[in-house]
């Protein structure tokens, strides 16, 4: 009673042409039962060779499609192969195998006694108790019929040839089939799609009841809409009989009540005399081309319907749709997707469903295009409900021996016994010769059976236990820092060559527009720890990496100093140390190792030994995502894209340092730095810096280098945003990262399955948003009698709310006996978060130019409590212009007056009483430039445009030189404005904007 429809079929054209395109439909598993199929078979080969059969016929010859029907009842199977050639090409046939223990031997070849080329006899195939029908739509030039055979006791002999009573050709009549019962009262149905009374190919399906003697045609089946190309009848299915009254389900899939080939099902029931529409079904989230009845089951008060062109997996994954009846009324009871559902698996292609009284709901569905076993070899998932509840994956069946174009899974069905899966394009006997595979229901039972077990399911974190950084006993290696000199401006960034061929060959779509919504103002840096100086090693590329970890752990408010041992990454990461390397390593040797406090391995300015770091650090910190290899773009990137970027965070980039003197060493003292050179290399000018924030108003980024406190602006510098596009190519190769943890914040529990399935976890998931759980990706899969370590840790402090707070971890799984496990966690802050403010704020210091203008400080609590704070200006050219005091967080805007002297410092002192003592009051530093007088070339007194000129034929080698005893560059007049010794077109700029105001 189980069956498989092939595809869509035109009498009028070639036959191998129609029958082997991938666009057909089928059906499968009507009042079956699969008695304890427990878990998803999620990865290949989890299956024993004795649970799985694989079966084909005795006479198998290429091209016969054997499989591309199927029904299981019992202790039989039946598989049908339509383009079997005994009685002419396309005469088709079907083939019944019987169970003896656990093996499947062939019983009989069942053929039309009438049988022609062309009928394709075993189209469709069902099997109950008693009777066999094999469906040949392509009988009498399309009119079709369809052949009931009766098992006798000694073998299955031709009973009748059932016909439609008002047929015509082309009608397809057998194109689909189910049967259920076993005696006097067993019904049949036969689709006819193709039947043309609402409408050209609206479709019909005839019913047939047995008398005891003969097969008698009891009603012809039409929905109350049908309406022309519905492909009413393109699926059957039959549940009752014998003693109870049937209930018949027809799918049609193109049925457009949603949507252009969205598709429907209809319910038709018998009352004792006639046959009545009962109900129409159609899926809740309908869509147009999800051809929702392309095939159907029914058993008992339950229906399944499949659309294997639904989307929501990615184009065509498939889906199957479970509905329940109550009284005479059906509802969607739930839809069905796969764990590992993917876009063009053909999910739902072919369905069957059992749901005996007494028993729990089971349904198998197709998915003829799963790429499990190499491309198009197919599955078949099993679905297991605790009576209508709740529906769970229990199993994926991808066969042992599968291969590539097998289309497993096109024809399914299911019995109390044995499940059966047909793969009608396996080609071990030739070219589409095809094959079926039975399953052991207890074999497989065993087989597929996942059994969890977590441990430990309890965990404390006690932040108390961070408070130091370093174990007393810890040994510190001995070795003496290197001194820095004057010159020590190394930079060591090394592009890989797969990076830069990537962007090479990348092809970037359309950007969007930018974001109008950004703020004008961000800055990072407030969570940055104090600048370090690589020295003389080329070790820009861990500096960098190693900031933006320390400034996340800032973020995340552990109680331990993120100070992170530089050295440990130069010499045990990938990478050449001083010479150079690429800062996604870094990131990659965090996550997988972690990086120890700096009082593990100070910096030694060279390569190390990775042995010398100490045994026992108190603790490593760890991150767990990063971006890619590749980084975020190559070089061809936006302002807006960094800014961007900047919302979720601090950024590693690249850039190229400026090769003119005017970047390094102390050409770089302060402001807005806007390169105006030539050509820069990659080559020995690589380097890499943390991006901390940005500032529209001066149109400008801000970065932390790695070149130590007394260079530019106390380490940082501020980089024009037109040296995003120029040759500096600043902020290249960007590079984020989150998810970081404390490897003495952190405890581990033991996901083990002691089954012989795979155990796979759909869901893993905290309900306090300040535990971090790794890993990540999900679904996880864990194979039988293995294991699966997950690391918990509290990722964020400040966001426990309690000094002591409870959270739960949730672990979804297929394990049918514990679908949901918890690990309870108690996190104890203790007193360390009192409640007391902690006073933060951001920039520490800023240097502004000698004309006025306005800045702007952020005042925020990181703490828990209410922050009063004030604000103070110590020199009379600070004015604070907004409030000067305020609650917790807060803005305070401070208007600063032009300079005509010398270059002058000013402090905004920030204080708050109830604040912890060791962070208030803090002070801003604001520098403010002088007045330069430089440009006064030819010393007349005043700089005027005759010294512009001057300076403008200097360059071009056209000055004449009036005075013997000045040199003929200018060099160490007033017009060296930048202190290079030279006069250039930097000079000329200069004292133009001077005299033009």
């Amino acid at each position: 009673m189980n069956f498989l429809t092939p595809n869509t079929f035109n009498p009028q054209q070639e036959q191998r042409t129609v029958c082997r395109k991938k666009r057909a439909i089928g059906l499968s598993g009507i009042f079956a039962v699969l008695l304890f199929f427990s878990v998803p078979v999620a990865s290949p080969g989890a299956l024993s060779n004795d649970a799985e059969v694989k079966i084909t016929a005795a006479d198998r010859s290429a091209d016969d499609e054997f499989g591309k029907a199927v029904s299981i009842f019992g202790d039989y199977a039946l598989v049908g192969a339509y383009l079997d050639d005994d009685r002419g090409n396309g005469s088709g046939s079907a083939y019944m195998f019987r169970r003896n223990g656990t093996d499947w031997s062939q019983q009989a070849k069942l053929t039309a006694s009438d049988g022609l080329a062309y009928d394709y006899f075993g189209c469709s195939v069902a099997l109950s108790q008693t009777f066999a029908v094999m469906g040949a739509f392509g009988k009498d030039f399309g009119m079709g019929a369809a052949y009931v055979f009766q098992n006798n006791g000694s073998g299955w002999t031709q009973q009748a040839t059932l016909r439609a009573d008002d047929g015509s050709m082309n009608d397809n009549f057998g194109y689909s089939v189910s049967v259920s019962g076993h005696g006097i009262g067993a019904c049949a149905i036969v689709g006819a799609y193709r039947d043309d009374d609402k409408g050209r190919e609206s479709g019909a399906a005839y019913m047939f009841t047995y008398n005891g003697t003969n097969w008698v045609q009891q009603a012809k089946l039409l929905p109350d809409d049908g309406e022309t190309g519905d492909n009413f009848g393109r699926s059957v299915a039959i549940s009752g009989g014998d003693t109870s009254y049937p209930l018949a389900l027809v799918g049609a899939m193109h049925d457009s009540e949603m949507g252009a080939g969205a598709g429907s099902a209809y319910v038709f029931a018998y009352d004792g005399s006639e046959w009545i529409q009962e109900a129409k079904l159609l899926p809740e989230d309908g869509e147009a081309e999800d051809f929702f009845g392309v095939s159907v089951a029914i058993s008992g008060d339950h229906a399944i319907v499949g659309a294997y062109a639904d989307d929501d997996q990615g184009r065509n994954s498939g889906a199957a749709y479970v509905f329940t009846r109550q009284g005479t009324n059906w509802f969607q009871q739930a839809k069905l997707i796969p764990a590992d559902g993917a876009a063009e698996d053909n999910f739902g292609r072919s369905v069957g469903i059992s749901a005996e009284q007494g028993m729990e709901i089971r349904a198998i569905v197709g998915a003829d295009a799963d790429d499990d076993r190499g491309e198009n070899s197919g599955a078949a998932y099993l679905f297991q409900s605790d009576h209508g509840l709740t529906w769970t994956q229990q199993a994926k069946l991808s066969p042992i021996s599968g291969d590539p174009g097998d289309s497993f899974g096109w024809a399914v069905s299911i019995s109390d016994e044995n499940a059966i899966s047909g793969a009608y394009e396996d080609d071990d006997n030739g070219s589409a010769s095809g094959s079926a595979y039975v399953y052991d229901h207890q074999l497989l039972t065993d087989a597929v059976t996942p059994n969890i077990h977590v441990s430990p399911t309890a965990l404390t974190f006690n932040k108390s236990r961070l408070a130091t950084s370093v174990r007393a006993d810890s040994p510190v290696p001995s070795v003496s820092r290197m001194p820095e000199t004057a010159n020590e401006y190394a930079t060591g960034l090394v592009i890989p060559e797969h990076v830069r061929s990537y962007w090479e060959n990348f092809v970037r779509p359309p950007r969007k527009p930018g974001s109008q919504s950004l703020p004008e103002v961000m800055d990072w840096s407030r969570y940055d720890s104090p600048v370090k100086s690589q020295g003389g090693c080329g070790s820009c590329w861990v500096f960098a990496g190693v900031a933006l970890v320390e400034n996340l752990g800032n973020q995340a408010g552990f109680p331990v100093e993120q100070d992170l041992s530089e050295q440990a990454i130069v010499s045990c990461a990938v990478g050449d140390g001083c010479w150079g390397g690429w800062y996604w390593d870094v990131m990659n040797y965090i996550q997988k190792n972690g990086i120890p406090p700096e009082t593990c391995y100070p910096y030694l300015i060279s390569n190390g030994t990775c042995s010398d770091q100490c045994d026992a650090p108190d603790f490593l910190a760890k991150i767990t995502t990063f971006t890619p290899s590749p980084g975020m773009w190559g070089e061809d990137h936006s302002v807006n894209d960094l800014k961007e970027a900047l919302q979720n965070g601090p950024l590693c980039v690249a850039m190229r340092v400026p090769d003119d003197g005017t970047f390094l060493g102390n050409g770089y003292m302060g402001g807005v730095y806007d390169y105006d050179g030539d050509a820069i290399s990659w080559s020995a000018n690589g380097h890499s810096v943390l991006l901390v924030g940005y500032d529209d108003d001066q149109q400008c980024f801000r970065a932390k280098n790695s070149w130590g406190p007394s260079w530019g602006e106390n380490g940082y510098f501020r980089i024009s945003y037109d040296d995003v596009s120029d040759d500096v190519k600043f902020g290249s190769y960007a590079c984020s990262a989150s998810g970081i943890y404390l490897d003495g914040n952190q405890a581990e529990f033991t996901i083990s399955n002691l089954g012989g399935g795979d155990l796979v976890i759909t869901e893993l998931f905290a309900d306090k948003s300040w535990l971090a759980l790794s890993p990540q990706a999900l679904p996880i899969t864990v194979p039988g009698s293995e294991t699966q370590m997950v690391s918990v840790s509290v990722s964020d402090w400040n966001a426990v709310t309690s000094p002591e707070e409870a959270a739960s971890i949730s672990i979804r799984s297929n394990d049918p006996d514990t679908p949901v496990t918890e690990v309870n966690v108690t996190a104890f802050a203790g007193t360390t978060s009192t409640g007391q403010p902690v006073l933060i704020v951001s920039p520490p210091f800023e240097e502004v130019p000698d004309t006025e203008g306005t800045l702007h400080i952020y005042i925020s609590n990181g703490e828990e409590g209410n922050m009063l704070w004030s604000a103070q200006a110590d020199v009379p050219w600070l004015t604070i212009t907004s409030e000067s005091s305020g609650t917790d967080a807060g803005m305070i805007m401070v208007q600063y007056e032009a300079n005509a002297g010398e270059t002058r410092v000013g402090k905004i002192t920030i204080s708050a009483p109830g604040a912890a003592a060791d962070n208030s009051p803090q002070s801003v530093e604001i520098r403010q430039a002088g007045f330069r007088p430089g440009g006064d070339i030819d010393g007349n007194g005043t700089v005027s445009l005759a010294d512009a000129i001057i300076a403008l034929k200097v360059v071009a080698g056209m000055q004449d030189i009036p005075e013997p005893e000045i040199r003929g560059d200018y060099a160490g007049s007033d017009a060296d404005v930048n202190g290079d010794n030279r006069v250039g077109l930097t000079e000329a700029a200069f004292i133009l904007a001077r005299i033009s105001g």
